[in-house]
């Protein structure tokens, strides 16, 4: 007869609890019996199946089972009672809570979940983790939204859990997603001299708003924490939609609030009308200006509407974090972020110094460098990227993002094209297969442990000059800002690509490099780091404690480099009648704006140059066009373009120098894809890094030496390197037709590498090994990388211990360790087991070797698991040493 399954405190534990519970049925029944216990994963493993005498009393029967071997979070237990006179039997489902994910190896997550059958064909992609959404987009994701995945054995992340307060204005509850702002917009443009259309629904002051959404969020997490989620976001959020301009949020709530955020800047209401240029009377009257009013006012004082932008980017970020509180409130292993991350911009709120502060992890798009800003600013927090394609070029961005930091990828797969109706991998998806679990097998365990140092150059972050630019740099954009989208913020930006090529210049030239924001230039990081350079792209928007601190810098030693524009403004976009930085660099700004000079020749200036400099005076004539009209004031030109405006102007302070370049690179990111375009401003910068005394990571030479990224990975003793091709991301909107071709890029050809240390070589992804010394000559992939690994002693094997039999049903113990003399701080062992040339199902792991000691791997074997020979595996990520060890399952 059917009986019922009754769970003692929860069917809910975790891992390595007791599970409780007993079997009862409406019918009465007791005595003796033979009491089953089966339980089945949701890989369909048989991971228990015991029988044992058992006595029923009172209509039921007690039972217990240790969750230790738990592999999936999903499981169900069959339970039957055998008496003479009859069986009694029931089955329930339970789940384990298993060890949280720690985000430090490379996760593969599918998007859509594919039909039932379909699902476990995912995991010969390499795919481990799937995406659940809610179902009505202001109510907490149900218990049971993720089915799909976790009855499969899939983990999974919870995606869109916030929309409505986040994301309303990019919504997939409307179609379009953008349906809020253009009736926004509508409404402005009915009358412009009302500010009710900018009034965001809901602001992120509207408490009761902010009230259900972490209601939404708490319970959503309540009811999937038992299932551990790889983490929890919302997608695509904003102030408005994305980063497209809208002067929200001119709520009176949030009114109120920046004027409370007005007096901390200030002080005093006397101080806020000489900085605005306004004659308030209270703090009550004061309101920021929009962007008509901004336009309509003239001049080149911004502040009254900066300071409305600022302040929104800082409320963003402070949304963000308390969304991020609500989730850590509810379970405080549990990480939150967002996805569908927008590059920093003037509106939006997309300000990194508040979001990497704000946020747990973040899946950003790559645009306009944000994903180094996040790198740079948070190195610890998990990145993640999403991908909608398979062709060659995503085989690179893959690793290239790998290289640079991320933990995983998103397959946008919405027309299910990876598997086919069997759930076999489609022609379509089979090239990506070998990456997905070529990333996740370890290399990327591996080089999460590295001991990656802030560089030793900085790029200086400004989100002030980012503000000051949407005023300046296309003046068209001030008028017709109504019509333009979020893309036309990024494809329309100059300052975009100049971000773009000082990126590009560094790693051209094999500099390893990190973004330096604003708020450390303020905090003291600055001062406590002391780089050998810190580049100021056009950052013309600097606070005053920014300037005291750069100038500190320079006193101490540090080389500091701008190409135009330096501190014209103050960092609330107002221009200043001279720039404080103009004594440091030994010039006198005419004024905030760029007027370039006729020609793009720079010749040398005949006079003595200081030692330090002699690297930036070695060319007589530089293919460069001047930015600024100059006039040089204690500083030394060492080139003028034809009408005499100096270039290249140098200046000592304290112990340390400067260089004011006044030339334009700003289109370096394009010039590179023409063979010769940008070389003389590639060679300008290695010059600079020259001066500065910068070693590259390594030096390469060859045809194609230049178009190469150099990352450096330190282990202690062991030494690991990565080489790939330079690809330009976003081609298509970076530049003009003739420049979205990256063929020079794609050349085949050997390079000659000379590393900074010697030891003994290996290839990491193939095992071979490179001979000894500190030079090689390879032939880097067109998409893929090289990655050596270079150790002081040679590698003899990689040693295995474990069992030559074991049961089934039972623990497989085994040790792994990389028999080297001298072993990096770590290495990343994986682990697999076959039968027959074919990986067994769920037996995986990606272990850690601390130093010499080994890694260890317990590893539960199915109860039905077939008997007979099998291989264990491993393998050293490191060093691509690979080992393996048969042992006999037995019956």
């Amino acid at each position: 007869m059917r009986g019922e399954i009754f769970f003692g405190h929860s069917r809910y534990v975790e891992i390595g609890q007791k599970l409780t519970g007993r079997l009862e049925s409406e019918n009465p029944f007791g005595g003796e019996g033979q009491l089953s216990l089966r339980w089945v994963d949701a890989m369909g493993r048989v991971v228990q199946d015991t029988c044992q005498k058992a006595s029923a009393q009172m209509g039921f029967v007690s039972f217990e089972l240790d969750t230790a071997r738990a592999l999936t979070a999903y499981n169900r237990l069959y339970v039957s009672f055998i008496m003479p006179d009859g069986r009694v039997e029931a089955d329930a489902a339970f789940y384990v809570r298993l060890a949280a994910n720690p985000l430090d190896d490379y996760s593969v997550v599918m998007y859509y979940s594919y039909e039932p059958h379909q699902q476990p064909g995912l995991r010969k992609l390499g795919v481990r983790y799937g995406k659940v959404q809610p179902r009505i987009k202001a109510e907490a994701m149900p218990v049971d939204a993720a089915h799909a995945w976790y009855e499969k054995g899939f983990p999974f992340y919870c995606d869109q859990i916030a929309v409505p307060f986040y994301a309303p204005y990019h919504s997939p509850a409307y179609e379009p997603k953008e349906k809020m702002l253009l009736e926004a917009k509508a409404l402005y443009l009915k009358d412009k001299t009302s500010k009710e259309a900018f009034i965001r629904h809901p602001s992120f002051h509207d408490e009761q708003a902010l009230a259900q959404t972490v209601k939404t969020m708490q319970g959503t997490v309540e009811n999937q924490k038992h299932l551990r989620p790889l983490f929890y976001t919302t997608d695509e959020t904003g102030v408005t939609d994305l980063i497209a301009a809208f002067d929200f949020d001119f709520d009176p709530r949030a009114l109120a609030d920046m004027r409370r955020w007005l007096k901390q800047q200030y002080g005093t209401l006397e101080a806020l009308n000489a900085e605005w240029e306004t004659a308030f009377e209270s703090w009550d009257q004061v309101v920021p200006f929009t962007t008509d009013e901004m336009v309509a006012h003239g001049g080149n004082n911004f502040s009254p509407w900066a300071d409305h932008r600022h302040f929104m980017n800082e409320v963003f970020g402070l949304a963000l974090a308390k969304g991020v509180a609500a989730v850590h409130e509810a379970d405080p292993d549990a990480k939150a972020g967002i996805v569908g991350g927008q590059m920093p911009g003037a509106f939006g709120g997309y300000d990194y110094w508040h979001l990497t502060r704000a946020l747990d992890v973040i899946e950003p798009y790559n645009i306009g460098n944000n994903r180094e800003i996040w790198r740079s600013l948070a190195p610890e927090k998990p990145v993640f990227m999403t991908t909608f394609e398979v062709t060659p070029f995503e085989i690179w961005r893959h690793w290239y993002q790998a290289l640079h930091g991320d933990r995983g990828t998103i397959i946008y797969d919405e027309k299910n094209r990876y598997l086919d109706q069997e759930g076999e991998v489609t022609p379509y998806g089979a090239p990506m297969a070998p990456v997905w679990n070529e990333l996740s097998g370890g290399i990327v365990k591996q080089l999460t442990r590295s001991r990656r140092h802030h560089a030793p150059v900085c790029i200086h972050y400004s989100h002030a000059t980012i503000t000051a630019k949407w005023m300046l740099e296309v003046p068209e954009r001030r008028y017709d800002w109504i019509k333009r989208g979020s893309a036309g913020e990024r494809m329309n930006s100059t300052f975009v690509r100049l971000r773009e090529s000082f990126v590009k210049l560094m790693e051209d030239n094999h500099t390893e490099y990190d973004f330096l924001a604003y708020g450390q230039a303020e905090n003291g990081t600055l001062l406590e780091r002391m780089p050998k350079v810190v580049f100021l792209p056009q950052s013309m928007a600097l606070s005053a404690k920014e300037v005291e601190n750069l100038k500190a810098y320079v006193e101490r030693g540090g080389l500091l480099v701008a190409d135009a524009l330096p501190g014209v403004m103050d960092n609330h976009c107002k221009t200043l009648n001279a720039s404080p930085l103009d004594s440091l660099f030994g010039v006198i700004q005419g004024s905030c704006d760029l007027v370039p000079g006729q020609s793009r020749v720079l010749k040398a200036q005949d006079a003595a140059v200081p030692a330090w400099a002699r690297p930036l005076a070695k060319e007589k004539t530089l293919p460069l066009q001047t930015l600024q009209p100059l006039e040089v004031a204690g500083g030394q030109a060492l080139y003028a373009d034809e009408n005499g405006n100096p270039a290249m102007i140098i200046a000592s302070y304290g112990k340390g120098h400067t260089l004011f370049i006044n030339a334009d690179v700003t289109d370096y990111h394009r010039w590179r894809l023409h063979a010769g375009e940008g070389d003389a401003a590639r060679a300008l910068f290695a010059a600079i890094l020259e001066a500065a005394g910068q070693q590259t990571v390594v030096e390469m030479e060859g045809p194609v030496a230049y178009g190469m990224e150099a990352t450096a990975y330190d282990f202690g003793a062991m030494q690991m390197f990565a080489f790939h091709r330079n690809y330009q991301l976003r081609i298509s909107e970076l530049g003009p037709t003739e420049y979205q071709s990256q063929s020079a890029l794609e050349s085949p050809g050997p390079v000659t590498i000379k590393l900074p240390v010697e030891g003994y070589l290996y290839n990491a992804r193939t095992g071979q090994a490179l001979g000894h010394g500190n030079t090689v000559m390879l032939e880097v992939p067109s998409w893929e990388p090289l990655i050596v690994t270079v150790l002081p002693g040679k590698v003899q094997g990689l040693d295995i211990h474990a069992p030559q039999a074991v049961g089934r049903g039972d623990w497989l113990e085994a040790e792994f360790k990389l028999n080297a003399p001298q072993p990096g701080d770590c290495h990343a062992i994986h682990v697999w087991v076959e039968k027959d040339g074919q990986p067994v199902l769920a037996a995986e792991a990606n272990l850690i070797q601390l130093g010499d000691a080994p890694a260890r791997w317990r590893h539960p074997l199915a109860a039905d698991l077939e008997a007979g020979e099998y291989v264990l595996y491993g393998r050293d990520a490191a060093t691509g040493t690979q080992a393996c060890q048969p042992f006999t399952v037995l019956a």
